[in-house]
């Protein structure tokens, strides 16, 4: 995820980091000071063009950035194990980079990039497997009079600097904490390392709108100073030691270029280099580049049990029925534990219409856990396109114990049990999950209170509702959706040139097809596609 926060040449980037990595993990190095000597986390050194860096080296859950022009800040929270990987953006203030302010902007002013993610860079991506999710929560939060950012978490962010004998201390709670106690300890009597001594204890009422500070002298031989903020039971809020961050031991990193792997040219390419190389281009998006790389891979290494699963799930996902059969019958019959491959096996024969050998592959595909949300489902589909929807409810029930959070699973659940007349249980699950997902259409037309108005702006909305109900054979359900007259969407609520639904030759031509899959005449629905 990325903020754009606004700065100015004064602000400083206060990530709790000693090393940054550039793009695609290159190089490593020193931060804030750069190689010649720059300061790099005051915007007004960054004269050597964009400031575009990870945080390398650094387990801290924090970063944010201090403008002491407006006596403010913006500090970004998330637990490390969620989500660990940070980055820094910047234009500089090199030529380039003050052009972008005025391109960007309308006064003039410049921004930074808090960036934060999964992974170590911006290069480096996962697939999630069919129906998995993941979810994470981060914290943006606006920090006032506090001098800086030393530390930030939920409770709040703390400041410390010491100046001419003095250390200064400032703290802004994120919100009302009543009775809370305030530390300040020196880390450790030079006389007893066991000792420490406190230098401060304060009982104090905080809120988010004012900030607490105190000014306290420095002991002679002081070691590093402490600041605690804890309840009034007791229980630490904060802590924060001068200068101490759960960073990786230098001694583990290796600051300048870096060594990686890259794939080699195609004659000296292995059958992992091949898998490695088409892997990268689907994970970037470019689905037809991989085909061709499978394919190419597989004239070199015909054998291979990988490259043959990769280009046949890959057809398989690209809607190419006829090309991905062959050769997913061939794997699967190479390894028929294999559950990944029975999954797009069935995907392949329900494409062709081949509906009992479908099920068969997603009964393979439910043995192992990886897959068996997504296969239930799958399964649960071909179940109900059949007539069996008790069978298909207990198939949806076991998807959702899979996978709770799936939504689709949730809303295919409701319309069989709609479709079955339970209609008490079918509205009960339909509100608990709309009050847990506001967004979905299909959850609104299963409670007969379909937003016309919002489907109005995007035919593509209709027809993700008629698809769903069709997944499950309901295609009377799909008719009535795809029938419907759309009141025309503020100007400033759909993409322009877009029509409304019942004007999209798609949305007439699906309607056709349903009639068609209903026994009925679709004979004027598709004339009156072919028009628009």
């Amino acid at each position: 995820n990325n903020a754009g926060v606004q700065v100015w040449d004064d602000s400083r980037i206060q990530y709790p980091m000693r090393f940054a990595a550039a793009h695609g993990f290159a190089e490593v190095q020193r931060w804030p000071i750069d190689v010649q000597g720059k300061d790099l986390s005051v915007i007004r050194n960054q004269k050597d063009g964009p400031v575009s860096l990870f945080v390398h080296g650094s387990r801290e859950d924090f970063m944010g950035v201090w403008n002491p022009h407006s006596n403010t800040g913006t500090a970004h929270f998330s637990e490390y194990l969620e989500v660990p990987a940070k980055k820094i953006w910047s234009w500089g203030v090199d030529a380039d980079g003050l052009d972008w302010r005025k391109a960007l902007s309308d006064n003039n002013s410049a921004y930074v990039e808090l960036q934060a993610g999964l992974f170590r860079n911006q290069e480096t991506y996962a697939f999630l497997e069919p129906r998995q999710t993941m979810s994470f929560t981060e914290y943006w939060m606006p920090v006032r009079d506090t001098g800086g950012i030393s530390r930030a978490n939920l409770a709040g962010v703390v400041h410390l600097q010491r100046n001419n004998g003095i250390l200064s201390v400032a703290f802004n709670a994120n919100r009302k904490i009543s009775g809370a106690a305030i530390t300040i300890l020196n880390e450790a009597n030079p006389t007893n390392l066991n000792e420490t001594i406190s230098l401060l204890q304060e009982k104090a009422d905080l809120v988010p709108g004012r900030v607490w500070k105190k000014e306290i002298p420095i002991p002679n031989a002081a070691r590093n100073l402490t600041f605690e903020i804890r309840t009034n039971e007791g229980v630490m809020l904060l802590r924060q030691t001068e200068g101490q961050y759960d960073w990786v031991p230098e001694s583990q990193i290796k600051v300048g270029p870096q060594v990686s792997y890259k794939v080699p040219e195609e004659s000296r390419r292995t059958a992992d280099d091949w898998l490695q190389f088409g892997k990268t281009q689907e994970l970037n998006g470019n689905a037809l580049a991989a085909m061709q790389t499978y394919e190419k891979a597989l004239l070199k290494f015909p054998g291979s049990f990988e490259l043959s699963k990769a280009a046949g799930r890959l057809d398989a996902s690209l809607n190419r029925f006829d090309e991905a059969l062959p050769t997913l019958i061939e794997v699967h019959d190479r390894n028929t534990s294999d559950t990944e491959v029975s999954y797009y096996l069935g995907i392949a024969y329900e494409g062709l219409e081949r509906e009992e050998d479908a099920a068969d592959a997603y009964r393979e595909a439910m043995r192992l856990p990886d897959l068996r949300a997504a296969a239930a489902m799958r399964l649960a589909e071909v179940q109900a396109r059949a007539g069996r929807l008790e069978r298909a409810q207990e198939l949806l029930t076991q998807s959702l114990q899979f996978a709770p959070e799936d939504l689709r699973a949730a809303e295919e659940l409701v319309a069989v049990l709609n479709t079955l007349g339970k209609t008490a249980e079918a509205q009960t699950l339909a509100k608990d999950r709309l009050a847990r997902s506001p967004l979905s259409d299909f959850l609104r037309e299963e409670l007969g209170s379909p937003n016309l108005a919002h489907l109005g702006g995007d035919p593509y909305r209709v027809l993700n509702i008629a698809y769903e109900y069709a997944r499950l054979g309901l295609y009377r359900q799909s008719v009535g959706v795809l029938s419907r007259a759309h009141p025309r969407a503020k100007a400033d609520q759909s993409e322009p040139g877009s029509v409304l639904p019942q004007n999209h030759p798609l949305v007439v031509y699906f309607r056709g097809y349903c009639r068609q899959k209903l026994g009925e005449d679709a004979q004027n629905d598709y004339l009156h596609g072919s028009r628009l």
